[in-house]
């Protein structure tokens, strides 16, 4: 049995995780992965991009990108 298995993922005030849109138009990418060290973002036709490990498993970026 893998560690996402057995943890249930944390309850955030807001619940969102995902893809989200922001105000500004960018997007904000969140992901519960609390066995992973390291994320990386693919978006079609860019590099990688690393997101940010928080608290709990989480891991966030914000970038702009086309909806699709």
């Amino acid at each position: 049995m893998s560690l996402c298995e057995t943890v249930p993922p944390p309850v955030e005030r807001d619940g969102a995780f995902g893809a989200l849109l922001q105000e500004d138009g960018s997007v904000k990418f969140r992901f519960w992965a609390p066995a992973l060290r390291r994320v990386d973002l693919l978006i079609e036709g860019r590099e990688p991009i690393e997101m940010q490990r928080r608290d709990k498993g989480w891991f966030e970026t914000t970038t702009r990108c086309e909806a699709g």
